[in-house]
């Protein structure tokens, strides 16, 4: 029984040798022509697609490693004419890696385009940095332009990160590219953004944001945007309204214009964040039932973590215009600040929580 048991016991050990050998002389044999194929398509839809009268592409500069992706093409007509120069650049953007084809024109002062070869972004939200209405701004660009989100090139609404982290690679992959072909290019600086006490977004956008009072009543004014042709002169608070889930009731205000009359709702509401409460305010159009706008009123996450949700504007004005009846979930329909999920989610959840005392208030119908 014993040498029956051992003899088993020698066989499964070469079945899985054997099996093993064989797996990895398949993996082994099949990499180079997954690899090919991954290349060839890289080719045909990205560079193709940028340059439809391309006959050829041949190698400017050689990788910069025997691991990376990061060869410039000189793209060839027919004629063997150069039409222009390709290559690849890539990054993070919110749901994983983004790799880009990038074509500048034949006199390397200007983009031809770009493509979006790779991405895992949220459908509808930041997978739309691939569709035309954004990847067309690129095309005819200087080199020397900024290249910097809400300056030079329009984001795309509820996709912040994604947007940011597209231009971000453009930007990055022009600079290394025309470095390794021995004509590094300057581009212009982005504005910065403007001071006053309040905050400001990542991408130096101009619009700072106000600075809150410390009365909630006085600070939901600030809360309302300038150009947001919103008539409210005062908040009055009525009182707190319960929320399922909300471990602090939030409290609700009454919006009073200048003629006297309600309108617009204020809300101040609660979360868990990863350090402690993440507490906001927010204004609700009562008429559409949107959202006019969200800040991040106290918050005590992590510094230069988690406390970017309370400096970075574009987090904080991507609730502006959201139906209240919208899921709000972060993932979603709204962008995370890059390593603070558990803050940004914080936040959602406090305008949800918001959003449900304003009901239970009964001054949405």
């Amino acid at each position: 029984m014993r040498s029956s048991t051992w003899r088993m016991i020698l066989v499964l050990a070469l079945v899985s040798i054997l099996s093993g050998g064989t797996l990895a002389g398949f993996y082994t044999w099949l990499n180079p022509i997954i690899e090919a194929n991954r290349q060839k398509a890289d080719l045909e839809l990205g560079f193709k697609g940028l340059f439809p009268e391309a006959a050829s592409f041949e190698e400017e500069v050689p990788p910069s490693s025997a691991e990376a992706d990061d060869a410039v093409y000189r793209v060839l007509a027919a004629d063997g004419s150069v039409l222009g120069y390709a290559f690849k650049a890539s990054g993070d953007g919110f749901g994983g890696p983004i790799k880009m084809a990038i074509g500048l024109s034949a006199d390397r002062k200007s983009l031809v385009g770009i493509r979006v070869l790779q991405l895992s972004e949220t459908p509808g939200l930041g997978s739309r940095i691939q569709e035309p209405s954004f990847t067309d701004q690129f095309a005819g660009k200087s080199l020397t332009d900024a290249y910097q989100l809400n300056q030079d090139i329009d984001g795309i609404t509820g996709a912040t990160i994604s947007s940011r982290a597209a231009v971000d690679i453009v930007r990055t992959g022009i600079q290394a590219a025309m470095q390794r072909m021995g004509q590094p290019v300057v581009m212009a600086a982005a504005v910065p953004a403007a001071t006053g006490g309040g905050s400001t977004t990542s991408e130096g956008s101009t619009n700072a944001l106000p600075e809150l009072a410390g009365d909630p009543a006085e600070a939901l004014l600030a809360v309302v945007p300038p150009d947001a042709g919103v008539d409210v002169v005062m908040f009055v608070s009525i009182g707190t309204f319960p929320a399922e889930g909300a471990k602090t009731d939030p409290e609700i205000f009454q919006g009073i214009s200048s003629t006297g009359e309600t309108g617009a709702i204020g809300f101040r509401a609660a979360a868990a964040g990863m350090e402690g409460p993440v507490e906001v305010l927010g204004v609700i159009d009562p008429a559409d039932k949107t959202l006019i706008n969200v800040r991040v009123y106290h918050q005590s996450e992590t510094p230069d973590v988690g406390d970017k949700i309370a400096t970075d504007a574009a987090f904080q004005r991507q609730f502006a215009g959201k139906s209240i009846d919208a899921r709000l979930e972060v993932g979603e329909d709204l962008d995370t600040i890059s390593g603070a999920t558990v803050s940004s989610q914080a936040v959602a959840e406090a305008v949800r929580y918001g959003i449900a005392a304003a009901r239970a208030s009964g001054l949405i119908e």
